[in-house]
């Protein structure tokens, strides 16, 4: 029985992925939702709002913060999309809820027991998210009725009556006895000083913490004008670069830099239409390409004025674009370890007409930075821009594929907010 402190419905959000399975497993989640519904329990989730007329983020914090457990079906399609394992693009709507929920738990200092983890199979339980490994979690359907005990607060035995506080007579004194002086009690040990935590574990607090911020502050882009958007941008790019910087053993004199390019299609052909932008190369010709890449904004804490600098991109020959330009039409990050290198350099302008390579070696030549790195920003499943980051220090994300792949899932969320950032700039 619920005691009258819990004699309200309690309001159960269940977070989950949608597998590539013909829809067997969304609808396993929807038969537990209506079986916990059919017994008092206010159960909700995504395919009984297909179209929330607020949006999906918004929707899904309100979900979140009303609720008073969330059920996270671990799977490992859930798992990939909560660690940031995913394609961009992929999943978003898993992306934006782990990060509230990771804020969540940040907030609580990761012991919020409203985040309740469930199985549908056993061998699942090495996909329960990180921050909620210690948690007791439930494989269904075996254990449904341990989990509807908890959701409706009837676990544990019930307290019996308070009884009264007997007396007790005090001990009669021990008689005096004679001998040796009692031994002096040792020392106490000093006390231990707590370990301090590890490298990783501070940045993954630090990252967190970071992404909390910067998801609050995108869930509310559509009221926000042109200048609040910028001044988003210089937020989110200054995390970016603490977060490339965290990577880096030796930071003496390393310099960072953070930009985002957003994307414009190509209306008009004449070159007199784009006033005011720098566009590589002085042969562009507006007709020979589909879009625009320009640089919208610098996160450097300097006196620098952003630089109206535009790439164009040539969507029939993604082959010989590197760098931004091919990141925007491939999807996948691009990242050169080091422009000095001259073997990496010349694989990296192999398919360039030669007055294209040489321009670019004479940009690199003069360039402050060793190695950079782009990724697109993604928004609805549509590519909206790239986040680029150049570094004085060469190997900007490592000399190894799991060193780059372990960085490149921090700074997946960051594109993903980028390019919300960027889509309700275009809109604004």
């Amino acid at each position: 029985m619920m005691t009258p402190e819990h004699s309200k419905p309690p309001r159960v959000l269940i977070s989950y992925a949608h597998e590539n399975d013909g829809g067997a497993h969304a609808d396993r989640v929807y038969r537990l939702s209506e079986r916990l519904r059919g017994e008092g329990v206010d159960a909700s989730i995504d395919q009984y709002e297909p179209h929330p007329p607020e949006g999906w983020p918004r929707w899904m914090e309100a979900q979140i913060r009303r609720a008073d457990f969330v059920l996270m079906v671990c799977t490992e399609t859930y798992y990939r999309r909560v660690a940031n394992q995913e394609q961009p693009g992929v999943g978003l709507g898993v992306v934006w809820e782990a990060n509230l929920i990771y804020n969540a738990l940040y907030r609580a200092g990761a012991v919020d027991v409203r985040f309740i983890p469930v199985l549908f199979q056993a061998e699942d339980v090495k996909f329960i998210p990180d921050p909620i490994q210690g948690h007791t979690y439930y494989l269904l359907p075996g254990d449904y009725d341990r989990l509807y005990l908890r959701l409706t607060h009837q676990e544990g035995n019930r307290k019996g009556p308070l009884g009264t506080i007997r007396s007790v007579p005090p001990p009669a004194d021990p008689p005096p006895a004679a001998g040796p002086e009692p031994a002096k009690p040792p020392d106490e040990p000093a006390e231990a000083t707590p370990a301090a935590p590890s490298a990783s574990a501070a940045f993954l607090s630090f990252y967190t913490r970071s992404v909390a911020e910067a998801v609050h502050v995108t869930h509310y882009l559509g009221d926000y004008g042109p200048k609040d958007l910028e001044t988003t941008f210089a937020l989110l790019l200054k995390t970016v670069r603490s977060v490339a910087a965290a990577f880096y053993g030796d930071k003496s004199g390393l310099e960072i830099n953070a930009n985002v390019m957003s994307v414009v299609p190509v209306r008009s052909r004449r070159r007199a239409d784009y006033p005011g932008l720098a566009f590589t190369g002085a042969r562009w010709r507006p007709d020979a390409y589909s879009h625009v890449l320009i640089l919208r904004q610098w996160a450097e804490q300097s006196n620098r004025v952003p630089q109206h600098l535009a790439l164009p991109v040539h969507r029939s020959a993604p082959a010989a674009l590197f760098g931004a330009p091919r990141a925007f039409l491939s999807g996948e990050a691009q990242v050169v370890g080091d422009v000095r290198n001259a073997e990496e350099l010349t694989r990296l302008l192999v398919n360039q007409p030669e007055a294209v390579a040489g321009d670019v070696r004479a940009y690199f030549a003069a360039a402050s930075f060793r190695s950079f790195a782009s990724w697109p920003c993604v928004y609805q499943s549509a590519p909206v821009g790239v986040l680029n980051i150049q570094s004085s220090a060469p190997n900007i994300f490592g000399d190894s594929d799991r060193h780059r792949d372990e960085i490149s899932g921090y700074l997946r969320p960051f594109c993903f907010l980028l390019g919300a950032a960027i889509a309700a700039l275009n809109a604004a």
